[in-house]
């Protein structure tokens, strides 16, 4: 999607490239300084409630960055945004369908809405996460490509899947081409020399032709493509005709890092990877993404010849090249406190200038220019620890998997276990001590890094990097046996912990769990199926994508002296979720949730119904609330449990509790609440 920038460096004429104008009405731009990087403008015309983007493209007929699609909500507004390079101000191009008449009778058979007597009468629906909105050197429009796979979060059901739409940048206007969108999330990139459009799946390859208005294949061709899961990217590089395929934690081992290189088999129209298995690309050490997991997605570097990319963490950086299988990132400063918002980034050629729109704490989301100057620019060191050694068995072992074939104890010296060396699958009973040591992988078997299939105890281990195909890969996916967890750290995972439903006891003390969730919302930080009992204390959670910070489905839960969220910056949905119930304790705890939440409910208590335990109680004891969310901190849905509220203290929520109740000595923005002795809501 956004190698439109590698697409506009081949369609501009040199004299167009090198031409340096300067806003008439925003920032202006140090066009001869060799570098900069300039707060620019702040984004206008979107709704508020949206958390994230698919991303813009820059179109060089109109000389704008043109941005379509929602992010985590139901994007209440559907209106292109704009971005001319003369003025650098954000507008919308029309204006937005009123909210009344956005009802399924108002919606076109490709899922349009019709907005008669406004122009343009027809314009694509709103929904969670447009995949595609490209320039198309073929056809000089914008090419808007969604994903039918029904994860819509619309704000009707009926919105969910519609055609592909063209829109023509000169008159404003949308047309329905009756061409259905593909039945998968996917990555897009326009090949340039065929004018062809790239959909990367982790099924495959599927190719779109803009001039004959059809899909070339009716399904992926060119092998399953690991590791293309979540917030990802796809960039053509013309100096070696090659696409490159980058993820948002990219690189975190030599044996999974989500970078990847295919060539493009335009006579067959698929992909063409360098061996039959398809493997990452060898390179150096890379920091992860973002607090918040997203990333600010990549464009060709016509001038630095490089592919540029992720702002974050007071740094933007940049992949390059070097041969076949074999790439390095290169690490450039940049002057501000930051965070990513999604995959906002294009290149503009002729003003050699990237535009990055993004999160800055206490400011709100802003858009910036940036010049790569080669001078400032240096090789990211490798900073991983070197490796540790593995004892088991009374011998030293090479792999993880040696080591819990044997049982017992296992122990860990400092370091890191990366790839391979960190997976396996416990099938005996073992104790696994770290000295704080990383396992850092993908995973394996399409579930996660260490799958638990007996009695397990781990200690002072550091578990990251699980993001496997099915989207559910865990640090540690529990199936049987119990399950003890000391002084662990789970982090960038899609799961920090994910258990099945078989009879068992969890214990999670004195850990960390942060950074974990794929932003689906279907994915967590501690994930506890229906086993018999959770006990966590003293451990923190925080950052978690889009899922939740606990959430258990256990017969028996406990909760205690643990904070859940430690700022109001996270994306987390609820901080506690008992969605079946059960018999529930929650002692001593800190509970944080903010603006950017996508469920304003910190804890939710029983709303499957059908599925609830029968013995299921709910009970608060000494715990803090605090929320910039404005939403409601006790959601409580079985109305034959009564919840015991005793001690707490509440601050910034709208609605203490909703559901029957009882409360003693309890307080609201440092006030009193009144006791409620009898069964209330």
């Amino acid at each position: 999607m956004r190698s439109c920038g590698a697409v506009a460096a081949l369609a501009l004429p040199q004299s167009a490239r090198s031409a340096s104008p300067q806003p008439s009405g925003g920032t202006p731009l140090p066009l001869d300084a060799p570098g900069f990087c300039v707060d620019v403008a702040p984004l206008a015309g979107a709704d508020p409630s949206i958390t994230a983007y698919s991303g813009y493209a820059y179109c060089p007929k109109v000389d704008a960055l043109l941005l379509f699609g929602g992010g985590h909500a139901a994007t209440p507004e559907d209106v292109v945004l704009r971005f001319p390079m003369d003025r650098m101000r954000w507008s919308a191009d029309y204006v937005a369908t009123p909210k009344a008449s956005r009802v399924a009778e108002n919606l076109t058979p490709g899922k349009f809405w019709k907005v008669p007597g406004q122009v343009p009468p027809i314009r694509p629906i709103s929904r969670h996460t447009y995949t595609g909105f490209l320039w198309s050197s073929a056809i000089e429009r914008m090419l808007l490509m969604p994903a039918n796979n029904g994860i819509g979060y619309g704000e009707i059901r009926e919105t969910v899947g519609g055609n592909m739409a063209e829109y023509d940048p000169v008159k404003r206007t949308w047309e329905d081409i009756g061409v259905p969108g593909a039945p998968w999330h996917y990555l897009t990139a326009e090949d340039p020399v065929s004018g062809h459009v790239l959909a990367v799946t982790a099924l495959g390859l599927r190719v779109y032709d803009p001039r004959a208005r059809r899909w070339l294949s009716a399904e992926p061709t060119g092998g399953r493509i690991p590791y293309l899961l979540g917030g990802n990217n796809v960039v053509y590089f013309p100096p070696n005709d090659t696409f490159y395929c980058f993820g948002t934690n990219a690189d975190a081992t030599p044996n999974g890092p989500p970078t990847l290189a295919f060539k493009y088999d335009r006579q067959r129209a698929q992909a063409e990877f360098g061996s039959p298995k398809i493997e990452p690309l060898e390179t150096n050490w890379r920091p992860r993404a973002s607090r918040n997991g997203a990333g600010t997605g990549f464009a060709y570097d016509a001038a630095n010849k490089l592919i540029v990319g992720q702002m974050v963490d007071g740094k933007m950086y940049a992949f390059r090249p070097l041969s076949a299988n074999r790439g390095e990132w290169l690490e450039h400063p940049v002057p501000m406190e930051h965070e990513t918002s999604s995959y906002c980034h294009a290149y503009v050629p002729r003003l050699n200038a990237h535009f990055v729109t993004t999160d800055v704490k206490g400011k709100g989301r802003t858009t910036f220019a940036f010049r790569w100057d080669p001078a400032k620019a240096q090789v990211v060191k490798d900073t991983r620890q070197p490796p540790a050694t593995i004892q088991a068995g009374g011998r030293t072992v090479s792999s993880m998997q040696a080591a819990c074939d044997f049982g017992g104890v296992v122990a860990l010296s400092a370091g890191g276990l990366y790839g391979g060396r960190a997976c396996a699958v416990i099938k005996r009973p073992v104790e696994i001590n770290g000295k704080e040591t990383l396992l850092n992988a993908p995973g394996i078997g399409d579930k996660g890094i260490l799958i638990v299939r007996a009695n397990t105890v781990i200690t002072s281990v550091e578990i990251s990097g699980a993001r496997v195909p099915s989207g559910n890969g865990a640090a540690i996916r529990h199936e049987a046996g119990n399950l003890t967890l000391r002084r662990v750290k789970l982090h960038d995972s899609q799961d920090g912990v994910l258990t099945g439903t078989t009879p068992a006891e969890v214990l999670i003390e004195d850990c960390e769990l942060y950074s974990c969730g794929s932003g689906t919302g279907q994915t967590h930080a501690l994930y506890i199926g229906r086993v018999t009992k959770l006990v966590c204390t003293r451990s923190r959670f925080r950052d978690t994508r889009i899922g939740h910070h606990l959430k258990s489905r256990a017969a028996t839960t406990i909760v205690r002296d643990c904070e859940l969220g430690t700022d109001f910056e996270g994306t987390e949905s609820y901080n506690l979720d008992f969605e079946n119930g059960g018999d529930v304790t929650v002692e001593n705890c800190v509970l944080r949730q903010g603006p950017k939440t996508d469920n304003s409910v910190m804890v939710n208590f029983g709303n499957d119904v059908k599925g609830s335990w029968p013995q299921s109680a709910l009970r608060f004891q000494g715990c803090r609330f605090e929320s910039t969310a404005g939403g409601i901190a006790i959601r409580n849905s079985l109305l034959r449990v009564v919840v015991d509220i005793r001690d707490c203290d509440f601050k910034g929520v709208a609605i203490v509790v909703r559901g029957p109740h009882t409360m003693r000595n309890c307080r609201l923005n440092g006030k009193a609440l009144p006791d409620v002795l009898k069964p209330s809501e």
